[in-house]
């Protein structure tokens, strides 16, 4: 257990946890622990021998405590569900705890937010399966019902080509759908989302 001196920049106390796991010394690890399972699914290139797990807590001046800034979180593109960053994922050495608690320093000093997953295949078909399925319809409430700000967000920027021209920001109906449903978003929350899926949208459609 490691606990940082003094605060981040936001005045939050910043502990981290972090546990060594090894296989059964009888055994290995078998077929459905996890190394065996992420190296079969793809996420690793072998079964790793040993891994460091890395827990977070951030403690915030209001007294609410979260997991932020764990080098080893990453969220699914949708936003719904945190999953691990396997390029995190290290074995165990003092090196590599030393590079886990310099990357969650770093994180926490910048008040870096949770960073997407990595852009597979499998995550292109599935946000084009999505965006696919989007139509806009004048009624508030259904598209509320439908969609969070952040969705509608995310598609209102592909449906009227924001991606590919900023411009088309204020130019185009983009705010004027978007206040329809939402009026209390602001710029600075479009921005966020728009900066967070320009890669992905550039890899997809071009």
């Amino acid at each position: 257990m490691y606990e940082f001196n003094g605060t981040t920049p936001r005045g939050e106390r910043v502990i981290v946890e972090m546990s060594e796991c090894y296989p059964s010394i009888e055994i290995g690890w078998g077929k459905n622990d996890l190394p065996s399972l992420w190296h079969k699914a793809g996420y690793t290139k072998e079964v790793l021998p040993n891994y460091i797990c890395v827990n977070t807590y951030v403690h915030e001046p209001d007294g609410a405590c979260y997991g932020k800034y764990n080098p080893q979180d990453c969220e699914t593109w949708d936003g719904k569900r945190y999953v691990i960053n396997f390029d995190w994922m290290l074995t165990v050495s003092d090196e590599n705890r030393d590079r886990l608690l310099a990357e969650v320093v770093r994180r926490a000093n910048e008040g870096m937010p949770v960073p997407m997953e990595p852009i597979t295949e499998k995550v292109k078909a599935d946000f084009r399966l999505d965006h696919n399925a989007f139509s806009w319809v004048w009624d508030a409430q259904r598209m509320k019902d439908r969609y969070t700000a952040h969705a509608l967000i995310r598609h209102l920027l592909l449906a009227c080509e924001v991606y590919y021209d900023k411009n088309q920001l204020y130019a185009g109906d983009f705010y004027t759908k978007l206040h329809y449903v939402y009026p209390e978003v602001t710029e600075e929350e479009v921005l966020k989302v728009y900066d967070r899926y320009k890669d992905i949208v550039t890899k997809i459609y071009g």
